[in-house]
């Protein structure tokens, strides 16, 4: 826009020196004649930026029309109030045995009624270690295994 404006103030500003040049019959002076060819320059150079960034809207335009420009964009959700978090899983413990059960899992005691079973969602997802302790029956050594996103690990007490 301004550089359309400029055009036309130094468009109108040579075509007035040139008229009164020639309106006076006097030979043009050489000062003159210089800024004249200077302001012609300059008017051409204008022209050729003006072009350019024409030229630049319009491929522009014609990216955004076609679809090629792709625009990216990014969101972040919470989750809901009592989600399981991500990447977590759950563990299934199920009693076979007719005595009370303690399993430790992650190093939190859960107990088992005899002949139950017990649930224990979100346990994060990845190593878990886990031993069984039974009246009677002592304490069984710690096993770790893996736990993936969303899988349910059923651990059965015999």
């Amino acid at each position: 826009m301004r550089s359309c404006t400029l055009l036309g103030l130094l468009t109108a500003l040579l075509l007035g020196l040139t008229g009164t040049s020639r309106a006076q019959g006097g030979p043009e002076e050489d000062p003159t004649k210089r800024a004249l060819e200077e302001l012609k320059k300059q008017i051409e150079a204008l022209r050729a930026e003006n072009k350019a960034a024409n030229d630049r809207l319009k491929s522009i335009e014609e990216m955004l029309a076609s679809g090629r420009a792709r625009l990216r964009s990014t969101m972040t959700i919470d989750p809901p109030p009592g989600a399981p978090p991500a990447g977590a899983g759950t563990v299934r413990l199920i009693n076979r045995m007719g005595i009370t059960a303690v399993v430790t899992l992650n190093g939190t005691d859960y107990a088992v009624s005899p002949c139950t079973e017990r649930v224990i969602p979100n346990v994060p997802a990845g190593m878990v270690v886990y031993s069984v302790a039974a009246d009677g029956r002592g304490v069984r050594d710690q096993v770790q295994t893996r736990l993936d996103r969303n899988e349910i690990l059923t651990l059965t007490l015999r």
